[in-house]
């Protein structure tokens, strides 16, 4: 069977369900394993990884989670059932000649009223008689095996089981929280945990904080036709974006600029990255899975709303000219979207540099349900670069960067010019970064720059974000020395 390696952050939020549902005291003892990671991935392998396995990566889809939990249900359902019938009828019937649950219950409760008498009985047990709390716990029981929702490992005599019995009792129950959680919160696929994004859209501002007409020029060749039509977008003197559009593209329609939404369709699709993407660039991606994960409502016109959406980042492309580099690149460089008997699937071919970039792993990572915390689009963009300089500085202790203004200009593409009114979407974006608890711990505006504290890297951090490529490491420290714009120097 394939060996997964699920995220650290995963386990850690199944685990807190585990607790607050599972009511058998240190759940770890009645695994050979010793550790809930290991019992975790465990029982994910045995259950939900595919056979496709690529680069010591795996995938699943929300079919294949669905199909699988409702298999597990099924049986752990089956077991409860058996579990019921067989205690209510060996209190009926002594099958045993064991006492046990039912009528090792009753048999306790007969020597107690014997004791203790009737009015006691009632106190403590609210029963008039034996056989009255005995019905009434058979009720309860039936009720809790219909419930297919209850967990196994919650029946009321489960210590009274075989230590196999009840590990087979956690193994279900957990097998069905790891598929719930799965669904609930990414969709039933677990490489939506952790998103990635490459240098390129990091340390450039590709997306816009918030809708607008890109106004375009036109360049003339030298027979006097239009060869595209562009945009630049200057930081300074030694940092300017030139965005340039399709010629047909642009004179079809009005172009906007990419804005939070393309950043959300260009991130859900990179999430279908599989083998046909590390050897060929290639996606593909049915759009009803994008669209139910960016819009309440699954009409037609959301689809074509995506399949428009996707077709704008083909047309458009960006040249940066900075004092260290110049960098030509796109986003997507094919899109073929076609309904195929009512399924929207589109065929993408990603851009070679972004390609490069997602195969060297030279991207930063962060944990989808930490960047769903945040209501500000500005913050969904800025989180990467800075998430960038928290690792750049996880040595040093406190992490503290002074950033200029311009910093925050080249790396999201602010829909206004003014000055006041850009520091204040800066401010409140760091703001709602120390609210949440994410990245950053503490900053303050120094006159025209803006002094930040980062949040020292925790442990299963350097595992999920850091460790998941032996080159990240490497290539973290190559690029701290070709950053585009200076950020201020480090303040002890």
């Amino acid at each position: 069977m394939a060996k997964s390696r699920l995220p650290i952050y995963f386990i850690m939020e199944v685990w807190e369900e585990i607790k607050a549902h599972i009511k058998i005291n240190d759940v770890r003892q009645y695994f050979k394993e010793n550790d809930e990671n290991s019992i975790i991935e465990k029982i994910y392998n045995e259950s939900f990884v595919s056979n496709e396995i690529y680069e010591n990566s795996f995938i699943t889809n929300e079919i294949e989670v669905k199909e699988s939990l409702r298999i597990n249900k099924k049986r752990r359902n089956q077991t409860k059932k058996r579990w019921v019938q067989s205690s209510i009828k060996d209190y009926e019937k002594g099958t045993s000649k064991k006492l046990k649950e039912l009528r090792k219950e009753y048999e306790d409760l007969t020597y107690y009223w014997a004791e203790k008498g009737e009015s006691n009985l009632v106190q403590k047990f609210f029963g008039e008689t034996p056989e009255d709390i005995i019905a009434d716990t058979i009720e309860t029981l039936k009720a809790w095996c219909e419930n297919s929702n209850s967990l196994l490992s919650n029946y009321p005599y489960i210590l009274d089981k075989s230590q196999s019995q009840i590990e087979k009792a956690l193994t279900a129950d957990i097998t069905v929280i790891l598929g719930d959680t799965l669904l609930k919160k990414y969709n039933g696929k677990i490489q939506d945990v952790i998103v990635e994004k490459p240098y390129s859209y990091v340390d450039n501002p590709i997306f816009s904080d918030s809708r607008g007409k890109l106004e375009l020029k036109e360049n003339l060749t030298e027979d006097g036709s239009v060869g595209y039509h562009y945009n630049d977008y200057k930081v300074d003197t030694d940092y300017n974006m030139r965005v340039m559009v399709n010629s047909d593209y642009a004179q079809q329609r009005q172009v906007g600029v990419l804005d939070k939404t393309d950043e959300k369709i260009f991130t859900e699709v990179l999430n279908y990255r599989d083998g046909l993407f590390a050897t060929k660039r290639k996606i593909y991606v049915d759009i009803g899975k994008v669209v139910r994960a960016l819009f309440k409502s699954d009409n037609i016109e959301n689809y074509a709303f995506v399949a428009e959406r996707l077709l704008k980042m083909l047309n458009v492309s960006f040249n940066i000219v900075t004092k260290e580099r110049f960098l030509g690149f796109g986003i997507f460089d094919y899109v073929d979207v076609k309904d195929e008997n009512g399924i929207w699937m589109a065929e993408i071919t990603v851009n070679e540099q972004i390609y490069q970039e997602y195969l060297n792993k030279q991207t930063i990572r962060m944990y989808k349900a930490v960047i769903q915390k945040f209501e500000l689009p500005i913050s969904r963009l800025l989180i990467f670069a800075l998430q960038k300089d928290r690792f750049l500085g996880k040595d040093e202790q406190p992490n503290i960067q002074v950033y200029p203004y311009n910093y925050f200009l080249a790396k999201v593409r602010f829909k206004s010019r003014n000055r006041k009114e850009n520091y204040k979407h800066i401010e409140d974006s760091l703001q709602e970064m120390v609210d949440h608890g994410i990245c950053i711990k503490e900053f303050a505006r120094v006159g025209n720059s803006f002094r930040i504290e980062y949040i020292p890297i925790t442990e299963y951090e350097v595992e999920d974000l850091l460790h998941s490529s032996t080159r990240v490491k490497e290539i973290l420290d190559i690029s701290s020395s070709s950053r585009l714009l200076k950020t201020g120097t480090n303040l002890s």
